[in-house]
C-alpha cells in the first residue's frame, strides 16, 4: 500500500509539473506575441521576403500584418497563381 501511495503522489506531481510547463509555455508566446505586435507598430520590427530576402517595409507590415513578402514579390507571385 505505501509504494502505491508513493507512485500515486509522483504522478500527481510529474503532472502537476507538466501542466506548469505548459502554462509558461502558453505566457511566454503570448508575451513574445505582445512584444512583436508593440514591435510591429512601431514600425521596429524588420521581417524579410520570404522570395528575394529583401526587408519588408514598415508601412506593408502594418497594412498587411501577416504579410510575408515584399509588395513586389507578392505582386509576382499572385500573377504566377493565375
Amino acid at each position: 500500500m505505501a509504494d502505491e501511495s508513493y507512485f500515486e503522489s509522483a504522478a500527481r506531481i510529474e503532472q502537476s509539473d507538466r501542466e506548469r510547463a505548459l502554462s509558461l509555455r502558453a505566457a511566454r508566446r503570448a508575451e513574445e506575441e505582445r512584444i512583436a505586435q508593440r514591435l510591429r507598430e512601431s514600425g521596429m520590427l524588420v521581417r524579410h521576403c520570404v522570395e528575394c530576402g529583401e526587408p519588408i517595409p514598415a508601412a506593408r507590415i502594418r497594412l498587411v500584418p501577416h504579410a510575408e513578402r515584399c509588395a513586389e514579390c507578392e505582386g509576382d507571385h499572385e500573377r504566377r497563381r493565375q
